[in-house]
């Protein structure tokens, strides 16, 4: 019998999450607050990845932090209102 332990964003409440744009994919994600601010923290895991065996990683330095621009489409993943809707994401 394998158990999984939940750790990580499955657990972390919608509070701890902010969007962004990723500026390579040209994509809305949400990113985890706290690894934003981490000066050592330099590649980012967006909220619809975080729990794949093998995420996708983005480089901090491609997320914009400035406002999202109207021209920049959400990702699906992260904008999937109905997994938060059920409260297992944000």
């Amino acid at each position: 019998m394998i158990a999984r332990i939940a750790i990580g964003p499955s657990v972390k409440p919608y509070v701890d999450w902010v969007i962004r744009e990723y500026i390579e994919g040209n994509r809305l994600h949400f990113y985890n607050k706290s690894e934003l601010a981490d000066p050592t923290i330099q590649w980012l895991v967006p909220w619809c990845q975080a729990d794949d065996m093998y995420p996708a990683r983005h480089p901090k330095v491609e997320v914009n932090a400035d406002p999202v621009a109207a021209h920049v489409r959400a990702c699906v993943g992260c904008a999937n209102a109905d997994r938060r809707a059920r409260g297992d994401r944000p």
